[in-house]
């Protein structure tokens, strides 16, 4: 039985009105302060009730301004004003979020770079930057650091200077503008960009390709421009091949870049150093100067010289050029040798046993120098490398002289029969003449018919051979050794 049958009619409306007067209370509690309190009590009940009202639609706006810096929309407006402020072709954000303690990132962000652009593309990997929450509502926002874990640039042969991008056109209402966020690209100011693995590559052509690997490079910006440092990463251009950067510091001006130190280590052994200026424009010219101390020189020969020539050099080379002509970049070169050996070259190892000389076979070099062009080649689009003066000196055992002409060239892989190939569609071949001068009582242990076939002069106490090769023919210099042997056997 219900309990409210033990109470009286009296007792029943009691209660009822007891628990009416309790919620009344309690549901006028909340809006404000009891009618029974009174003197500071009663305005701190005021003052948090105030609170309260406010701190709910901050609380609420909050969550929806953090929703919109992980949405769709918020990615779409960051590429829109990117690709404003760099004047680009397309710009594609993936996976973009901006959180309420400032910090944005961006998994992938994809660049195709405008006719006006310095570059042509660019793909970066894990970026991240920090705009606080005040200056988020700004339409200038300024970011103090932009940083990429991983970055790649391909440099446009020429350009010229980007246009200011245009006023922004959109609402700046705050509903229009994503809860407040609303970057205004043509306003958009970065003091610093950093990325840990940096590859910039350049040129058109096999003579004014290039390219920087996987170098942690930081660009500042400073009253006359910007600069820009690099440390570690590969350097490659022309014959300069897997150069390691040390150090590198360049300030980037309007019109003008001027590389003040450019220190790197060569392969196998040996530093260098570069200077110089690079003028921008529809043809932009390259000006430097190159120092190389105790390098080994084989990393910088053509890829079957290799094995042939271990030597230790140093020297200058003189860097010109444009990277927007046909001709390309040229680099004249100019070595001294300071020590070396050579191996494996049949000739040699023919002169040992056509005389009975030891230490022929593989020559000891002491001394010597070399000078060669490196520039493209305005007939082939390809890169050629002339050298008109090498000479080695072999102390009083021999002398050596070479000139040689090596060129890679573009050709229809169909094309491609006896030329040495790097790949389906690169011919390389290597031609010239190799001079050996011997002291007269080395010739005097020739045969005679080696002597009437291969001895064209005598010069300042040596006499000499000149051994013509070409590399599309057969091993270097083999023909001829062979000849050599061949007479020495007959006898005569």
């Amino acid at each position: 039985m219900s309990k409210n049958k033990d109470k009286t009619y009296t007792q029943v409306m009691n209660e009822w009105a007891a628990q009416r007067s309790f919620i009344r209370r309690t549901s006028t509690g909340l809006l404000c302060p009891a009618y029974g309190v009174t003197g500071m009590a009663r305005v701190w009940g005021w003052i948090w009730r105030l609170c309260l009202m406010l701190t709910v639609p901050v609380v609420l706006y909050l969550w929806m301004l953090r929703t919109h810096g992980q949405s769709a929309d918020f990615t779409t407006l960051l590429a829109s004003e990117t690709k404003r402020y760099l004047g680009a072709d397309t710009v594609t954000f993936q996976r973009a979020r901006w959180d309420l303690n400032g910090e944005l990132r961006a998994e992938h962000i994809s660049i195709k770079g405008a006719p006006e652009n310095i570059f042509t593309s660019v793909a970066i990997s894990n970026l991240s930057t920090t705009i606080p929450m005040p200056d988020a509502f700004r339409s200038e926002w300024h970011l103090k650091s932009v940083d990429a874990v991983q970055s790649s640039i391909e440099l446009r042969a020429g350009s010229s200077a980007r246009p200011v991008a245009a006023a922004s056109t959109l609402e700046t209402s705050v509903l229009a503008a994503g809860w407040g966020l609303n970057p205004d690209g043509s306003k958009l100011t970065v003091d610093r960009y950093q990325c840990d693995k940096l590859t910039l590559r350049w040129g058109s052509s096999p003579s004014t390709k290039g390219e920087l690997v996987d170098s942690a490079a930081r660009l500042t910006r400073t009253a006359e421009g910007w600069e820009f440092l690099t440390a570690g990463g590969i350097f490659q251009q022309c014959w300069l091949d897997r150069l390691r950067i040390t150090d590198a510091r360049i300030l980037i001006g309007s019109d003008k870049a001027v590389i003040e130190k450019g220190d790197f280590m060569v392969p196998g052994g040996g530093s260098g150093s570069f200077t110089g200026t690079i003028t921008f424009g529809e043809s932009p010219e390259i000006k430097g100067a190159m120092k190389l101390e105790n390098i080994q020189f084989h990393p910088f020969l053509p890829d079957f010289f290799h094995p042939l020539v271990n030597a230790v050099c140093h020297g200058s080379i003189t860097v010109t050029g444009s990277t927007n002509r046909s001709t390309g970049i040229i680099m004249d070169t100019n070595l001294t040798v300071q020590s070396g050996t050579l191996r494996g070259i049949p000739v040699f190892r023919a002169l040992e046993l056509t005389t009975g000389e030891t230490s022929l076979a593989q020559p000891e070099i002491s001394g010597g120098r070399i000078h060669f062009i490196s520039q493209g080649s305005q007939e082939s689009g390809g890169v050629h490398i002339e050298a008109d003066d090498v000479f080695l000196d072999c102390g009083t055992r021999m002398k050596i002289g070479l000139t040689m002409r090596h060129e890679r060239k573009q050709v229809m892989a169909s094309t491609i029969r006896a030329a040495t190939t790097t790949g389906d569609s690169v011919a390389v071949t290597t031609s010239g003449v190799l001079r050996i001068g011997l002291p007269p009582e080395t010739i005097a242990k020739f045969k005679p018919s080696i002597r009437q076939e291969f001895i064209t002069r005598e010069d300042q106490g040596y006499h000499w051979m000149d051994v013509p090769y070409r590399m599309e023919e057969g091993e270097f210099t083999k023909e001829a050794a062979d000849r050599m042997i061949a007479l020495h056997y007959a006898g005569k």
